[in-house]
């Protein structure tokens, strides 16, 4: 049956991934409401919330339509599946992990996109920050590519990620590596929700308009904090075909990230209907 850490995590997931489902439908409901043509920001975080369920359908499914992913290893000791005999639910979860891995990175890679267009337009009278936001999308995108890139390459071949025992091949430094992706996704993050606080006082809205919208920033530092506490546990966690518990703990931070960019991307644009 499914293991407490599975069942912890799937919940998460779903919950997180519904939450942000109805922020985009009140998104679309806001620009309805002012007749307002849906513009590329809103169809950008629209490609990031159906890929962010496709990341909570990995963490449900396995890559060999087992039930749940829970029952092919989420969870579970390694050394109990290969003594049960079912060591092909550990290459199952390990398959999994690199294809959590990039539909991670593309569902934040568009969600922090459509936030920076959005934050252009909201802030299109301070040139300095337009060109800011211009090179943090460049940012976003290579920091997009790079977690991809080392899903595929960090292991050569790519089979060697899954099976240690049966091929031969050789892995790059993997605690390196996502230390990298993690703290370049923290900088994006600290350069998205961070820096355009200073200049919300400067814009011509009401005074509770300015509150609410540095409530929804803070609120995007909660991204912020999940990307610092998932590259602390990367930092412990030994990534290796005989230990899923390091990456599974990762699971659980990497599900909420997304959900909540973008309901925080989506809140920017509901904010005047609230």
């Amino acid at each position: 049956g499914l293991t407490e850490m599975g069942l912890r995590t799937i919940i998460i997931t779903v919950v997180f991934s519904f939450l942000a489902t109805v922020a985009v439908l009140g998104r679309f409901w806001a620009r309805y409401l002012n007749a307002i043509t849906p513009l590329l920001e809103d169809w950008l975080v629209v490609g990031g919330v159906i890929v962010n369920w496709g990341y909570a359908a990995g963490n449900i499914v396995s890559a060999n339509a087992k039930p749940s992913v829970a029952y092919n290893g989420l969870g579970v000791q390694v050394a109990d599946l290969v003594a049960a005999g079912k060591s092909n639910q550990l290459e199952n979860q390990l398959k999994l992990l690199i294809a959590n891995q990039v539909t991670y990175a593309i569902a934040l890679g568009l969600v922090k996109t459509s936030i920076l267009l959005s934050l252009k337009r909201i802030f299109n009278v301070f040139r300095v920050f337009r060109i800011i936001a211009n090179c943090a999308i460049v940012f976003c995108i290579c920091w997009a590519l790079q977690t991809i890139l080392i899903a595929f390459l960090i292991c050569r071949p790519l089979s060697y990620n899954w099976d240690q025992v049966n091929k031969s091949g050789t892995c790059g430094n993997t605690t390196v590596a996502y230390v990298s992706i993690g703290v370049v996704d923290v900088i994006s993050d600290i350069i998205i929700f961070v820096l355009p606080m200073p200049l919300i006082n400067g814009l011509k809205m009401r005074k509770s308009s300015k509150l609410a919208t540095m409530a929804i920033f803070t609120l995007g530092l909660f991204t912020v904090a999940a990307g610092v506490v998932r590259t602390a546990m990367i930092l412990h966690t030994r990534f290796s075909p005989n230990d899923l518990e390091g990456p599974t703990q990762n699971l659980i931070w990497a599900s909420v990230e997304p959900s909540v960019a973008i309901i925080v991307a989506c809140l920017l644009v509901i904010r005047p209907l609230l």
